[in-house]
């Protein structure tokens, strides 16, 4: 059990752990920005027009990878500290518990169906592994196994982000941790690429919520819910 704090102590270091990886997560990716000014040249020198400018950028995918692995790198060891931190603080039970095991049983399943059955229904598309497809993304990135390496341990980092956040949310009531997740982060999945995607914004209120029923069958372990979240993203 976590130590006694003030009622709005967890709400305070909920809000403080999410928004202070989305700053670093944000931080990172301008790293990149040096990198598109550079090949954006680069590419202008090598043609005319802007078209050729973004072919000749997009033919160096392996810089791009490199970028991708500095960045993933430094928001996988802010996430692992913030994280860890706030594990500890609350003193969050987070162990291997065969009974727990036993009860996310059934919500796998539920978790395998939507993913393999019902979500390629709604994108009109066949489906495709999570897995599958991101490593495919690190291969052509030209980092392959490393890339993908780094994208499990990003994904692990930020299902116990999220699962911590659920449960000092329930440090204030049942509800409120749920409530900070469909409040802080599932409203930036609705923006995706190039627009508004409906689809992703339903699947990260779907997530929530799948979560927060896990984090109450298996009573806040976290590591339960840990395994629930990485079904989610890799199936």
């Amino acid at each position: 059990m976590a130590a006694k704090t003030n009622t709005y102590a967890p709400l305070k270091d909920s809000v403080i752990l999410f928004l202070s990886n989305i700053v670093v997560e944000a931080l990172s990716v301008w790293l990149i920005a040096p990198l598109i000014v550079y090949v954006m040249v680069n590419g202008c020198l090598q043609g005319f027009g802007i078209d050729v400018a973004i072919d000749w950028y997009m033919n160096k995918a392996k810089y791009w990878g490199y970028v991708t692995i500095i960045s993933s790198i430094i928001i996988i060891l802010f996430r692992y500290l913030t994280v860890g931190y706030y594990i500890r603080k609350y003193k969050a039970y987070i162990k291997l518990d065969l009974e727990h095991a036993k009860r996310i049983i059934p919500i796998i399943v539920i978790v395998v169906i939507l993913e393999i059955i019902i979500y390629p229904l709604l994108i009109n598309e066949s489906y495709t592994p999570q897995a599958l497809a991101e490593y495919n993304y690190y291969v052509e990135l030209g980092v392959g196994f490393y890339g993908y390496l780094l994208e499990l341990v990003y994904y692990v980092l930020e299902g116990l982000m999220l699962a911590i956040i659920l449960y000092m949310g329930s440090h204030i009531n049942q509800w409120s941790g749920l409530a900070i997740l469909l409040i802080l982060w599932t409203p930036i999945h609705i923006l995706h690429g190039s627009g508004i995607d409906i689809i992703n914004f339903v699947w990260a209120v779907t997530t929530a919520l799948v979560l927060e029923f896990t984090r109450r069958r298996v009573d806040n372990n976290l590591l339960s819910i840990l395994l629930v979240w990485m079904m989610i993203v890799l199936v």
